[in-house]
């Protein structure tokens, strides 16, 4: 399940669209849903969107898992840091083990 988390991340730190984009194929649902405290995502295509605006606004900065990831019957939680920020991921996943909902939660 770490392998799950590091391509998600993997996702966030990618700056080309269309790499970004199969990345996220690969990791979550068509109707994957994201939330935190700075957005509410609905589908893989606003997903991909909604990271480059990212890249606009926070350029540099690198998501990486801070840790091993927990899994319990479909629900995940994974800590992470960017830069000096940390934080945690709560991803349910989807039938096929790819990630249907993702809600981040940002630490401090």
């Amino acid at each position: 399940i770490s392998d799950t988390a590091d391509r998600f991340f993997a996702a966030w730190n990618t700056t080309d669209e269309d790499a970004r984009a199969a990345l996220l194929q690969s990791v979550v649902t068509d109707g994957v849903t994201f939330r935190d405290p700075y957005a509410a995502i609905v589908g893989r295509a606003d997903l991909v969107q909604h990271i480059g605006a990212v890249h606009v606004h926070m350029p540099d900065v690198k998501l990486v898992r801070d840790g091993a990831a927990q899994h319990c019957q479909g629900t995940v939680l994974v800590r992470w840091k960017a830069g000096e920020r940390r934080g945690t991921n709560v991803f349910r996943l989807g039938t096929d083990g790819r990630i249907a909902e993702a809600v981040g939660f940002w630490n401090g």
